[in-house]
């Protein structure tokens, strides 16, 4: 049980512990040293967790009991400050229908912690085979990715003008995203999807921004839309099942609602939905750069 509960909370810490020290470091070619690093760890973690799962009947279930910090607040104070900032870029690039579905989430998540009485599930990770697979995904991806970057790490700078410490920074962001999305993929509260899906949509924001340098990028603008129409319909979904059913955690909302189960299938979506908006706005900025 305690091995689990390692390998599971060490597939969200280890990425963003690599995300920060890249950035504190502020070398590349001792970021990219990490980078492989910590990728190849997480790679043999996901494998071992996929093997631990045929002893577990294909679900691992962790139960977070006294956490030293108040989680939830924190997940709370994130998911007031991600729309903020999204206020701030819709400002920035004269875009006022960025503003106005930011602070349509705002709104909406000010009058859920106000006229509802919360009762936030206990903390549970799961792993299942599909977030297992999911998650080993995206560790080949990063692996793929890390290898790339230290193997060419000159065309960060001649071919896409990524210099200095902005080259830490786009290796930082490619692991916050990686540990946010395997969050995204083992929580069993929907309302912790929100901040997580915000977090990956920053995340690609300020990848495209590093490679084009332009706030107001096409790409990175429609991913913007896209993303907060999404979120924005997501919470007013999360407040409607909440207000029906009065439950927050996945497991409970399969057993209350008509055709539950599908919903069992939202975190691995939200995620691969996600990881695809990375790919496509990223890549298609490499070949622009070309």
């Amino acid at each position: 049980m305690l091995g689990n509960y390692f390998l599971l909370t060490l597939t969200f810490i280890l990425p963003v512990a690599c995300a920060l020290l890249c950035y504190l470091v502020n070398n590349i070619k001792i970021c990219s040293l990490i980078g492989r690093i910590t990728s190849f760890v997480l790679l043999v973690s996901i494998v071992i967790i996929i093997q631990q799962l045929a002893n577990s009947r294909g679900k691992i279930a962790i139960i977070v009991m006294n956490p030293p910090f108040n989680i939830n607040r924190i997940i709370g104070l994130v998911s007031i400050l991600l729309p903020t900032y999204f206020i701030y870029v819709g400002i920035k690039i004269k875009k006022i229908p960025v503003c106005v579905l930011a602070v349509l989430q705002i709104l909406a998540m000010i009058l859920f912690e106000v006229f509802s009485d919360i009762k936030n599930p206990v903390i549970t990770v799961t792993a299942s085979y599909m977030s297992a697979s999911i998650m080993f995904l995206f560790a080949t991806v990063l692996t793929f990715v890390v290898f790339l970057i230290a193997r060419y790490m000159d065309l960060l700078e001649k071919k896409l003008g990524i210099k200095g410490r902005a080259q830490a920074a786009f290796i930082s962001l490619i692991f916050i995203f990686s540990g946010v999305l395997n969050s995204m993929v083992t929580s069993d509260n929907i309302l912790w999807l929100y901040p997580f899906w915000g977090v990956t949509t920053l995340c690609t924001y300020l990848l495209v921004l590093h490679v084009s340098g332009k706030m107001d990028d096409v790409n990175a603008v429609q991913l913007l839309y896209l993303n907060l129409i999404g979120s924005t319909l997501f919470i007013i979904a999360i407040i409607l099942v909440y207000k029906t059913y009065g439950v927050l955690a996945l497991g409970d909302i399969s057993k209350s609602m008509p055709y539950g189960r599908l919903l069992g299938l939202l975190p691995p979506s939200m995620a691969l939905i996600s990881f695809a908006g990375f790919i496509r706005v990223v890549f298609l900025k490499l070949n622009e750069n070309k």
